[in-house]
């Protein structure tokens, strides 16, 4: 962890929280792992409302950003990466 003095002012208190409760960081950190985040995966809403859940008590500010599926989707051909 790096020193309190070069930790930003507005981080500060969720360091000092995940410092304090480590096991709680630890099951906070085990319950983002087990949303499917993978590319396709079904649970982004789900991650990002965990995630304004668990920095609301700090006061930071947060922003979802969704994507249209047209934006991001990605052709079965290109997504050959040469690893055939």
């Amino acid at each position: 962890m790096q020193p309190t003095s070069t930790i930003p002012a507005s981080l500060r208190s969720a360091f000092d929280r995940i410092a304090r409760d480590v096991e709680g960081a630890v099951a906070d950190l085990a319950r983002m792992l087990t949303l499917d985040t993978a590319f396709l995966g079904t649970s982004y809403a789900g991650f990002a409302d965990l995630l304004e859940e668990l920095l609301a008590p700090f006061a930071l500010e947060t922003r979802r950003v969704s994507v249209l599926g047209p934006l991001w989707h990605v052709p079965p051909a290109a997504r050959r990466c040469g690893n055939e």
